[in-house]
């Protein structure tokens, strides 16, 4: 077969497959009262816009289509399904007296039951492998509407009005768009900065480091500094000897009540909370200190209980073997970043962990913190 024939063949084979496309039916399991979702639109201040953030928070979304030929294929492979298989081959079967008695004399009964079987199969498998119809629904286009308001409210947009308006088209029958329309209005920018913060030692810490904090005066409310400042600050604390501090302790306040579109920020951050029998009391965050780094060099869950046999001081470290210990010293302690006398810092921490696996020698390193008030660091490369 020649080039040119193949490539005819290909042509003719893809058309063929795009006419029977084209002629399928789109809203054959869409009602009377339904309308199929063909399109969405956003305009904001009467602009269309595109932007894939806005679209996103979107409940609804039309079937996809093919790209450039612009058939939605997967709602029609969807809808080349029987809705009703089990129905429809008991119907067939029953259609006609004697046609079960002939086919049981012809397949037997079990062959009869797996061509039921397999009727029902491969219709189930055309409507997963297919779309169902995307059909417009009040209380998910009402979604969308609240999830733009949000997704504006985050970048600063506090009083965004929001509507929509469903269109039917006039030449094709249970299809319509729907119109989002957006009203901004003037966003808000930061204000005052005040802190309210209980630890002194927290406080000078964030003095320190206050130069590269996110939320800076008189730039746009944007929820993501505020993500991105609780993150620096819970990683600059935890990185400063607070072993006891977590995010979950910095919250902001943020006042937008008579300010003309600015908002004033509070940065709270109380003293730690703990459990003492039963209730709840507040206790001053300390910075800790590593007092001794132990390492076991052959631990493993069969060793628990037993006593160390080796064990050996290097650079103030101290290795400790189940059995004769047989690595050197040197090479185990130089992957050990966390260094005694020295404050906790979880970037030695997860540094510890890498180069204790870069060694390609322990499966599972772990370490594990002991004793109070000090910490003592207690690594089981196994």
């Amino acid at each position: 077969m020649t080039l040119l024939k193949i490539g005819t063949t290909k042509i003719s084979l893809i058309l063929g497959i795009t006419m029977l496309l084209v002629s399928c039916n789109a809203v054959k399991n869409v009602t009377q009262e339904q309308l199929l979702l063909t399109k969405n639109t956003i305009e904001v201040d009467g602009q269309k816009i595109e932007d894939f953030g806005v679209f996103s928070q979107l409940t609804q979304s039309p079937n996809t289509k093919i790209p450039l030929i612009g058939i939605p294929a997967g709602l029609h492979l969807y809808n080349f399904a029987d809705q009703q298989p089990d129905s429809t081959f008991t119907t067939w079967l029953e259609k006609k007296p004697k046609r079960e008695q002939r086919l049981t004399r012809l397949l037997s009964k079990k062959q009869l039951n797996e061509l039921g079987n397999y009727y029902v199969g491969f219709n189930q498998w055309l409507k997963k492998s297919g779309d169902a119809p995307v059909i417009i629904n009040e209380n998910k286009t009402k979604k969308s509407l609240e999830r733009i308001k949000q997704w504006y409210a985050k970048k600063g947009w506090f009083n965004v009005k929001v509507s929509y308006d469903v269109t039917k088209n006039k030449h094709k029958a249970n299809r319509a768009e729907i119109t989002y329309n957006v009203t901004l209005k003037d966003p808000y920018f930061v204000n005052n900065i005040e802190q309210k913060i209980a630890s002194p030692i927290i406080d000078s810490i964030l003095e320190a480091t206050k130069n590269n904090t996110f939320i800076k005066k008189s730039t746009q409310y944007a929820a993501t500094d505020f993500e991105n400042e609780r993150e620096r600050i819970n990683i600059q604390l935890r990185n400063s000897g607070l072993y006891n501090f977590d995010r979950d302790y910095i919250n902001f306040e943020a006042d937008t009540v008579n300010t003309a579109n600015k908002v004033n920020i509070t940065y709270i951050i109380p003293q730690r909370s703990i459990e003492v029998n039963d209730t709840t009391k507040t206790v001053p965050f300390k910075v800790y200190k590593v007092n001794d780094v132990k390492i076991i060099t052959d631990y493993s869950f069969a060793n628990q209980g037993r006593k160390f046999k080796d064990s050996v001081r290097y650079n103030g470290y101290t290795l400790f073997s189940y059995d004769k210990l047989k690595y050197n010293p040197k090479a185990i302690t130089d992957a050990i970043a966390i260094l005694p006398n020295n404050i906790y810092r979880d970037v030695d921490r997860n540094l510890t962990y890498n180069q204790l696996s870069d060694l390609k020698v322990f499966k599972y390193p772990n370490i594990t913190y002991e004793g109070r008030p000090k910490r003592s660091h207690l690594i089981k490369p196994w």
